[in-house]
């Protein structure tokens, strides 16, 4: 590992700290001017004043079970609205902070071996090329659970207590989105026997979401041929490694093929350097990026995919793979984790900064939902913006949308 990036192991516990903060720096314009973006005002906000029951919390959103997001928009109303979208960064913020504090912790010491290569891992979770926008919704914490349930794979079998607050976090995650049914296989094949009842539990869960995914009703998938879908995927992996703001430096001054072939040099450094790793992480990791990855593409389809950055969180697992592939065979001096490393710095750097979203109606408007009268409220981007029809009267989705988030024909 080089010598700038390691840290006395004794402080490791500072950077779950000191990553929270960072969070907050590169987002203050979330807390100065505070405001929902896409559904979270119009399909998760306004929600909670139509009803605020169990038939809420287990509404399905594209297809599956959101109880994670749905719980959290209904504590958020315990808060002033006006700064409700500032309170649920904080959470956002606490729960990629309180993962990073599982990552540095002695409970993947098997997986990743090296102290110095989980302290790499854990302050990457603050500064992830790529996210900006995915930083910029609460909504969002669904892709740490994805992380956390990866995470939970591979790491060693805890107390009792322990055990049973991750045990609780695991079934939010499981109710929360595709993520349990994506990595079901991985999950059974590391915990079927150390963990059984965890298991169950989870297989409970994908049992929900499949049920619901079909039963209920879905999105139809979004076509997409093999070459775009190749073509996507890898020009996704260079951006998740080397930043958007590079990846679009690229599109505009350059040939759009070579950040494909910046891609392909990148997925080959990730799967050379994920050899230093042991066999269950490189598994593990490698299985969940490529679920995550295929969830976008049958979700968005690959020619909503081909732009860096856009629809980046999709690709989020896969700069989690790079950084930790990288920081393991960076730490035994092997070249290519070195160079992946550098790429991965420079995608961090790149993206560091965070521009402000274009601000919608929320400042000044946000008090007239669950209001009597009815009214119009601006959200970024517009097709999101909240129609409120008053109370005691039926709620429309945005942009045609079911409250179920599914289309309406």
């Amino acid at each position: 590992m080089p010598r700038f990036l390691r840290l006395d192991p004794r402080l490791s516990w500072a950077i779950p700290i000191c990553g929270f903060f960072v969070l907050v720096v590169r987002h203050w314009d979330s807390f100065v001017y505070p405001q929902f973006i896409y559904e979270d005002a119009g399909a998760f906000w306004a929600a909670t004043y139509v009803d605020t029951g169990p038939a809420l919390v287990l509404r399905p959103w594209a297809g599956f079970l959101r109880v994670s997001q749905r719980l959290i928009f209904l504590g958020l109303r315990l808060s002033p609205a006006q700064v409700a979208p500032a309170v649920g960064e904080l959470i956002l913020f606490g729960a990629v902070a309180l993962l990073a504090a599982f990552v540095v912790s002695t409970r993947l010491r098997d997986a990743i071996p090296s102290q110095a290569s989980r302290n790499v891992l854990a302050a990457f979770l603050f500064v992830i090329p790529a996210t900006t926008e995915m930083l910029g919704s609460v909504l969002n914490i669904e892709w740490f659970l994805w992380v956390f349930l990866a995470c939970l794979c591979l790491a060693s079998v805890p107390g009792r207590r322990v055990a049973v607050l991750e045990g609780l976090v695991a079934l939010v995650a499981g109710v929360t989105g595709p993520i349990v049914v994506a990595l079901l296989p991985v999950l059974v094949w590391r915990l079927g026997r150390r963990r059984p009842w965890l298991i169950l539990t989870l297989a409970l869960c994908a049992l929900c979401q499949v049920a619901t995914f079909a039963l209920i009703g879905h999105r139809s998938p979004v076509a997409s041929d093999v070459v775009s879908s190749i073509s996507a995927f890898v020009r996704q992996t260079a951006s998740a490694v080397l930043g958007a703001r590079f990846g679009d430096v690229i599109d505009s001054v350059a040939f759009p093929w070579l950040l494909t072939l910046a891609g392909l040099l990148i997925l080959a450094a990730i799967l050379m350097s994920a050899r230093s790793l042991p066999r269950p992480t490189a598994v593990v990791l490698i299985w969940t990026a490529a679920a995550a990855a295929l969830a976008g593409l049958i979700s968005v389809g690959a020619p909503n995919l081909q732009i860096p950055g856009q629809n980046a969180r999709y690709f989020v697992m896969v700069s989690i793979a790079a950084a930790t592939a990288a920081a393991v065979a960076a730490d035994r001096q092997r070249f290519v984790g070195l160079a992946l490393l550098g790429a991965l710095i420079f995608g961090c750097v790149g993206d560091f900064r965070v521009d402000a979203f274009p601000r919608g109606d929320w400042a000044t408007k946000y008090a007239c939902i669950g209001g009597a009268e009815a009214c119009v409220v601006g959200v970024y981007p517009d097709l999101w913006s909240v129609s409120w029809p008053g109370l005691n009267e039926p709620y429309v989705m945005p942009v045609g949308f079911t409250p179920d988030g599914l289309p309406q024909y």
